[in-house]
This record gives structure tokens, sequence and C-alpha cells, in this order.
């Protein structure tokens, strides 16, 4: 075919997609746009099912960031997926998070949640993010104790700090009955990454200690 027009793209993108192959599939949407071609809701739908299936988050993330400045909404392009994975789940969340509104990351979770999935440490730290950007502590620690069981406690930790909301991760350390190495190194970055810096080099020597 040797100059494919719109609906040639887009069978292709969607026939990949629709036989698993998902490399081609995302390979063949990133030429599409290249080449300026329209991207419409079945256009982006087929390649957010490849991110699926290769278990792509950030590939997600930036389809989503696409889908955004798009004239579609990115919940009708959700919407319209025939599967749904927590890859792509996740990716929208965070699409959310990062881009606002932020309250629409928190009713996907809760969407998300409903469905029968259970979240993971990406969806906690976007949920998490987008509570301290809400200024919703409250909503956090609620998130917290309802998936207390899915993921660690490390990773609340994490979460919180990446949310620049370092009293809760270090409520949430000290309020741990084990921790580890992994969790001292949670608590420390999220010091850091908060500018704590001297608190950071506080707590090495528990560190160091909780190494031997």
């Amino acid at each position: 075919m040797p100059d494919p027009d719109q609906c040639s793209w887009n069978s292709m993108v969607s026939g990949f997609s629709q036989h698993d192959r998902f490399e081609e599939t995302y390979e063949y949407f990133v030429k599409m746009h290249k080449e300026n071609f329209f991207l419409n809701e079945y256009s982006f739908g087929s390649a957010l099912s490849a991110c699926a299936g290769l278990m792509d988050f950030d590939i997600g993330i930036q389809v989503y960031a696409m889908v955004s400045k798009s004239r579609y909404s990115t919940d009708d392009v959700f919407s319209g997926m025939i599967e749904r994975n927590l890859v792509t789940w996740n990716s929208l969340i965070t699409c959310y998070e990062q881009n606002g509104p932020a309250s629409e990351a928190l009713e996907v979770f809760v969407r998300m949640m409903n469905s029968g999935l259970e979240p993971d440490e990406v969806t906690l730290a976007s949920v998490v993010s987008a509570c301290a950007s809400l200024c919703a502590l409250k909503e956090g620690l609620q998130i917290h104790a309802r998936v207390m069981n899915v993921v660690s406690e490390t990773s609340m930790v994490s979460g919180y700090a990446r949310a620049a909301s370092i009293k809760a991760a270090r409520f949430m350390f000290w309020k741990m009955k084990q921790r580890n190495v992994v969790s001292w190194n949670a608590l420390i970055g999220g010091y850091t990454q908060n500018g704590e810096n001297e608190e950071a080099l506080r707590l090495f020597p528990f560190l160091k200690r909780e190494s031997i």
C-alpha cells in the first residue's frame, strides 16, 4: 500500500491490537502520529490496549496525555476499551494526578476498586499524591486503611513522601511493627525528596544498624 490513508492506518493499528500483536500496534500508532494523520478514539483505544498487553505503564501515561490534548475525553476512550488491566487503570489515574483534575484521579481509583481490581504501589503513590494536591490528607489516610491488606507499609511511606506529605510518611513509618533496610531507605529518600537533607542524614546511623 504505497499511500495509506486515514482508514488504512486505523485498520492497521486496530488489526494488530485485535490479534494481540501489541508491539506492532504501538509502532504503527507512533508512525501514524508522526505522519500527522488524525488520531481518533479508535486509534487511542488500540494504543492503550497495546500498553495493557505490553504491561508498559510509562507508555500508557504518554498515550493518555495525548488523549487529554485531543478533542476526545480520556474517560470516553478508556470506557471504550474492551479489556482493561492494572496498567491501563494506573495510567489513567496517574494521568489525572499529573495533569489534573486531581479529583478525577480519586474518582477513577474508586471505580477501579469497585471493578474488583486490587491496587498496587503505583496506584497508591498516584492516589496519595492526588490527595495531597487536593489537601485531602484525610482521604489519603482512608485510602491507606482500605488498601492496607494489598500493599506494603513501606509502599505507603514512599507514597506519602512522594505526595510531599512527609509528616504522614514519618507517622506511617514509626507505626510499622517491623522495619528493614527498604523501609528505612523509603523514609530517608522521602526526606531527601522534600528537601529535609539534615533529617535524612540523621537517620543514616539507624539504617547502618539495620543493615548489620
